[in-house]
C-alpha cells in the first residue's frame, strides 16, 4: 500500500515509453491498477488510442472497454471522440465500450445516446439506437424518451432498433410498452409491425387501450 504512488508514477512512465511492448504492458495493467489510483491515466489512455503503433492502439481500445464501465465520467470525452471517429474499427470498439458502460450505468448510457440520436450521421444514430435495448429496463423516463424519439426517426433502421425494446419493456414496464406500441402501431415497416404484434400478444388484454389497438389493427 505504501508503494502505490511510486507504482502509479512508474505506470505513467511506461505508458509513455519509447518501446511499444512496454506501452502495451502498461495498458494491460491499467484497468486493475486504476482501482487503486486513477489520477492522469485517462489522458494517457486518450493519447495511446491515437498512438502510431497499431498494436498499441488496439490494446488501448481494449483498455477503454474495461475502463469505461468502471469510470464512465473519466472516459466520457474519449468515448465521445472515438464514437465519431472516421476509422470504422475505432468507432465500433467505442460503441461496444458504450454498450458495456450503459449496462452498468444506464444514466451514463443515456447521456451519450441523447447526443447520438440528434446526429445527422445515420450510422451514428443506427449504432446508438442498438444500445436502447441495454437501457430500456433501467433507463427510466430519460431512456423511454430516447426510445420514443428514435421511433420517430426518419431512418427506418433506427426505428427498427427502437422497436426491439418493446419485448424488454413489456416485462418490466408494461404501461410504457403500451404507450410506445400505440405510437408505432401505424408503422408501415413490416419488421416494426411484427414487433408491435408480438408485444400486443403479451400485454394485458383487459386493458381498454390494448383492446382498442387490437380491434383497430384487425380493421386495418
Amino acid at each position: 500500500e505504501s508503494d502505490i504512488d511510486k507504482a502509479h508514477n512508474i505506470l505513467l512512465e511506461a505508458l509513455d515509453d519509447d518501446y511499444p511492448d512496454v506501452r502495451i504492458a502498461a495498458l494491460k495493467s491499467m484497468p486493475s491498477f486504476s482501482l487503486r489510483k486513477s489520477n492522469s491515466i485517462f489522458q494517457f489512455l486518450s493519447d495511446r488510442i491515437l498512438d502510431d503503433n497499431d498494436a498499441v492502439r488496439e490494446a488501448s481500445r481494449e483498455c477503454l472497454k474495461l475502463l469505461s464501465p468502471i469510470f464512465p465520467s473519466g472516459c466520457e470525452e474519449i468515448l465521445r471522440r472515438e464514437m465519431r471517429s472516421t476509422i470504422v474499427k475505432n468507432r465500433s470498439d467505442a460503441f461496444e465500450a458504450l454498450r458495456l458502460t450503459a449496462k452498468r450505468w444506464p444514466e451514463a448510457g443515456c447521456l451519450h445516446l441523447d447526443e447520438l440520436i440528434r446526429e445527422e450521421d445515420n450510422d451514428l444514430r443506427r449504432r446508438g439506437s442498438k444500445i436502447l435495448k441495454t437501457i430500456a429496463a433501467k433507463g427510466g423516463a430519460t431512456g423511454w424518451d430516447l426510445i420514443s424519439w428514435s421511433l420517430q426517426d426518419e431512418d427506418v433502421q433506427v426505428r427498427r432498433n427502437a422497436s426491439q425494446t418493446f419485448s424488454r419493456l413489456v416485462t418490466v414496464e408494461p404501461r410504457i410498452a403500451t404507450i410506445l406500441v400505440e405510437a408505432a402501431i401505424e408503422e408501415d415497416d413490416p419488421v416494426i409491425r411484427k414487433a408491435v404484434i408480438r408485444t400486443l400478444k403479451r400485454l394485458d388484454m383487459q386493458n381498454p387501450r390494448v383492446t382498442r389497438m387490437i380491434i383497430d389493427g384487425a380493421r386495418s
